[in-house]
């Protein structure tokens, strides 16, 4: 920009004193606008670069979000369980598990955090690491809950996480349930 403006200088100063001067004016222009071009592309390649590094970060937080969720669901006569996973973005802060204690006991949690991306999903892992801390009490729902509870708070950066576990046993024919702020993930029809 200062060559174009030093050129318009010279050009109306020489202009002014002598009618035959070179036009220059027109090569400071194009200096200006070559040099605004080569700005914007490298500025947009950085952008690319960046852009490409995230891309590559999310990829990897996808990985290992994927790899705290069960693979499947373990083998049981008495136990049909199907999950799909679909994250509204890259990653999410949804979060489920579940364990088969023996053939006629089977637990189910849901979790989700409220928000989207990376840092509802390093919270997602929080969650899996408190409900792994309280696996004793699996066989009682809402005591389990209350224990994730108490190991959450405080700890999830204003996140809200919500959750829903069951206590399924076939042999009792008894399902226990407990749910914290998530909505009911149960649907139970007369007669069915």
């Amino acid at each position: 920009m200062l060559i174009f403006v030093a050129f318009v200088v010279w050009e109306n100063i020489a202009g002014l004193l002598a009618r035959s001067s070179p036009k220059v004016e027109p090569f400071g222009f194009a200096v200006f606008l070559s040099t605004l071009g080569y700005v914007a592309a490298r500025r947009t390649l950085q952008r690319d670069q960046q852009l490409n590094e995230i891309q590559k970060e999310l990829d990897v937080a996808r990985r290992i979000q994927l790899s705290i969720l069960p693979t499947g669901f373990p083998n049981s006569a008495h136990f049909r369980v199907a999950a799909r996973y679909v994250p509204m973005t890259a990653v999410a802060g949804d979060f489920y598990d579940y364990v088969v204690a023996d053939d006629h006991q089977a637990r189910l949690l849901i979790a989700d955090v409220s928000g989207h991306g990376v840092p509802a999903a390093l919270i997602a892992s929080i969650v899996k690491l408190a409900a792994a801390s309280q696996r004793a009490l699996a066989d009682e729902p809402s005591r389990l809950l209350s224990g994730m509870n108490s190991a959450l708070f405080g700890n999830t950066q204003n996140q809200f996480v919500t959750a829903a576990y069951v206590h399924l046993n076939a042999e009792s024919r008894e399902l226990r349930y407990s749910a914290a702020g998530h909505p009911p993930m149960l649907l139970l029809r007369n007669g069915g």
